[in-house]
Protein backbone atom coordinates (compact mmCIF):
# COMPACT_ATOMS: atom_id res chain seq x y z
CA UNK A 1 0.00 0.00 0.00
CA UNK A 2 1.18 3.48 -1.24
CA UNK A 3 -0.09 6.38 0.82
CA UNK A 4 1.01 9.47 -1.05
CA UNK A 5 2.48 12.52 0.19
CA UNK A 6 -0.33 14.37 -0.85
CA UNK A 7 -3.00 11.98 1.40
CA UNK A 8 -3.36 14.23 4.42
CA UNK A 9 -6.03 12.52 6.17
CA UNK A 10 -6.72 8.64 6.42
CA UNK A 11 -8.87 6.70 7.96
CA UNK A 12 -7.96 2.71 8.51
CA UNK A 13 -11.43 1.03 9.13
CA UNK A 14 -12.21 -2.35 9.63
CA UNK A 15 -14.43 -4.88 12.11
CA UNK A 16 -12.66 -5.85 14.75
CA UNK A 17 -9.15 -7.74 15.11
CA UNK A 18 -8.92 -7.30 11.56
CA UNK A 19 -5.26 -5.67 12.27
CA UNK A 20 -6.46 -2.27 11.55
CA UNK A 21 -3.80 -0.96 14.60
CA UNK A 22 -1.70 -3.26 13.38
CA UNK A 23 -1.48 -1.40 10.09
CA UNK A 24 -1.50 1.87 11.65
CA UNK A 25 1.60 1.11 13.31
CA UNK A 26 3.27 0.14 9.72
CA UNK A 27 2.10 3.12 8.27
CA UNK A 28 4.05 5.19 10.83
CA UNK A 29 6.96 3.57 10.65
CA UNK A 30 7.10 4.48 6.72
CA UNK A 31 5.46 7.82 7.46
CA UNK A 32 6.08 9.23 10.97
CA UNK A 33 5.02 12.65 10.37
CA UNK A 34 1.23 11.56 10.67
CA UNK A 35 -0.49 12.11 14.10
CA UNK A 36 -2.87 9.24 15.15
CA UNK A 37 -6.19 9.44 16.41
CA UNK A 38 -7.33 5.72 18.25
CA UNK A 39 -11.47 6.15 17.89
CA UNK A 40 -11.20 3.53 21.00
CA UNK A 41 -10.08 6.37 22.96
CA UNK A 42 -13.24 8.39 22.52
CA UNK A 43 -15.41 4.61 23.12
CA UNK A 44 -16.69 5.98 26.65
CA UNK A 45 -18.43 8.67 25.38
CA UNK A 46 -22.05 7.84 24.28
CA UNK A 47 -22.80 6.57 20.44
CA UNK A 48 -24.14 10.32 19.43
CA UNK A 49 -20.83 12.40 21.30
CA UNK A 50 -18.38 9.93 19.70
CA UNK A 51 -17.40 11.51 16.56
CA UNK A 52 -18.14 14.98 17.43
CA UNK A 53 -15.14 14.45 20.47
CA UNK A 54 -13.12 12.99 18.14
CA UNK A 55 -13.49 15.73 15.51
CA UNK A 56 -13.16 18.51 17.88
CA UNK A 57 -10.15 16.85 19.19
CA UNK A 58 -8.74 16.78 15.84
CA UNK A 59 -9.81 20.79 15.01
CA UNK A 60 -8.12 21.73 18.33
CA UNK A 61 -4.74 19.81 17.62
CA UNK A 62 -4.63 20.85 13.81
CA UNK A 63 -2.40 18.32 12.62
CA UNK A 64 -0.80 18.74 9.25
CA UNK A 65 -1.22 15.23 8.60
CA UNK A 66 -3.11 12.55 10.51
CA UNK A 67 -4.91 8.92 10.47
CA UNK A 68 -8.01 7.98 12.24
CA UNK A 69 -8.46 4.49 13.38
CA UNK A 70 -10.78 2.28 14.43
CA UNK A 71 -14.39 0.71 14.10
CA UNK A 72 -16.03 3.81 15.38
CA UNK A 73 -14.57 5.76 12.21
CA UNK A 74 -16.93 3.69 9.99
CA UNK A 75 -19.51 6.18 12.02
CA UNK A 76 -17.37 8.92 11.64
CA UNK A 77 -16.98 8.82 7.73
CA UNK A 78 -20.79 8.49 7.49
CA UNK A 79 -21.80 11.52 9.83
CA UNK A 80 -19.09 13.52 8.45
CA UNK A 81 -20.54 13.15 4.90
CA UNK A 82 -24.08 13.81 6.09
CA UNK A 83 -23.14 16.68 7.90
CA UNK A 84 -20.87 18.17 5.37
CA UNK A 85 -17.91 18.21 7.76
CA UNK A 86 -15.14 15.23 6.95
CA UNK A 87 -13.63 13.88 3.67
CA UNK A 88 -10.88 12.17 3.69
CA UNK A 89 -8.40 11.85 0.92
CA UNK A 90 -8.24 7.66 1.75
CA UNK A 91 -9.87 5.09 3.30
CA UNK A 92 -8.80 1.88 4.05
CA UNK A 93 -10.92 -0.97 5.24
CA UNK A 94 -9.00 -3.72 6.67
CA UNK A 95 -10.97 -7.15 6.19
CA UNK A 96 -9.93 -10.52 7.55
CA UNK A 97 -11.75 -13.88 7.86
CA UNK A 98 -13.70 -14.51 10.11
CA UNK A 99 -11.30 -17.51 12.00
CA UNK A 100 -8.12 -15.57 11.70
CA UNK A 101 -10.56 -12.55 13.39
CA UNK A 102 -11.33 -15.02 16.14
CA UNK A 103 -7.88 -16.26 16.78
CA UNK A 104 -6.51 -12.97 16.87
CA UNK A 105 -9.25 -11.97 19.41
CA UNK A 106 -8.70 -15.02 21.78
CA UNK A 107 -4.87 -14.29 21.96
CA UNK A 108 -3.49 -14.31 25.42
CA UNK A 109 -1.17 -11.39 24.04
CA UNK A 110 -4.73 -9.34 23.58
CA UNK A 111 -5.90 -10.39 26.83
CA UNK A 112 -3.07 -10.79 29.26
CA UNK A 113 -1.71 -7.55 29.63
CA UNK A 114 -2.78 -6.26 26.82
CA UNK A 115 -5.57 -3.65 25.71
CA UNK A 116 -8.76 -5.74 27.03
CA UNK A 117 -10.02 -6.88 30.12
CA UNK A 118 -12.25 -9.56 31.27
CA UNK A 119 -13.35 -12.84 29.77
CA UNK A 120 -12.70 -12.63 25.96
CA UNK A 121 -15.10 -14.86 25.40
CA UNK A 122 -18.33 -13.09 26.40
CA UNK A 123 -16.12 -10.08 24.31
CA UNK A 124 -15.67 -12.13 21.28
CA UNK A 125 -19.30 -12.57 21.43
CA UNK A 126 -20.60 -8.70 22.19
CA UNK A 127 -17.70 -7.76 19.08
CA UNK A 128 -19.37 -10.21 16.97
CA UNK A 129 -22.91 -8.36 17.50
CA UNK A 130 -21.24 -5.13 16.21
CA UNK A 131 -20.40 -6.24 12.23
CA UNK A 132 -23.78 -6.53 11.16
CA UNK A 133 -23.79 -2.46 12.55
CA UNK A 134 -20.59 -1.71 10.93
CA UNK A 135 -21.06 -3.36 7.51
CA UNK A 136 -24.36 -1.92 7.03
CA UNK A 137 -22.99 1.68 8.03
CA UNK A 138 -20.01 1.47 5.58
CA UNK A 139 -22.32 0.25 2.61
CA UNK A 140 -24.94 3.48 3.39
CA UNK A 141 -21.40 5.40 3.57
CA UNK A 142 -20.24 3.70 0.35
CA UNK A 143 -23.85 5.28 -1.29
CA UNK A 144 -23.82 8.83 -0.35
CA UNK A 145 -23.06 10.75 -2.54
CA UNK A 146 -20.00 13.13 -1.68
CA UNK A 147 -18.34 16.20 -2.47
CA UNK A 148 -14.79 14.80 -2.80
CA UNK A 149 -14.61 11.03 -2.79
CA UNK A 150 -11.67 9.73 -1.01
CA UNK A 151 -9.36 6.70 -2.40
CA UNK A 152 -10.88 3.36 -0.91
CA UNK A 153 -8.23 0.82 -0.46
CA UNK A 154 -9.80 -2.67 0.17
CA UNK A 155 -6.83 -4.11 2.56
CA UNK A 156 -6.59 -7.97 3.23
CA UNK A 157 -4.13 -8.97 6.72
CA UNK A 158 -4.38 -12.42 6.44
CA UNK A 159 -1.47 -13.91 6.72
CA UNK A 160 0.63 -14.04 3.53
CA UNK A 161 -1.41 -10.87 1.92
CA UNK A 162 0.40 -7.30 1.88
CA UNK A 163 3.39 -8.61 4.33
CA UNK A 164 5.06 -5.84 2.62
CA UNK A 165 2.74 -3.25 3.45
CA UNK A 166 2.84 0.76 3.42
Amino acid sequence: MNIKRSEKVVVVVGLFATGKTTLVNRIIKMHPDYKVYHTDDFIYYSHNLQTRFLLNKIQLDKPERYIVEGAIAYRLLRSGVLNNEFYPDVVVNCVASDGERQKRYLSPERWNGGRYKGDNKTGLKDFKAFDNQYRKIWTEYLHLPKKREPRIIEYVTEPGYNDDAC
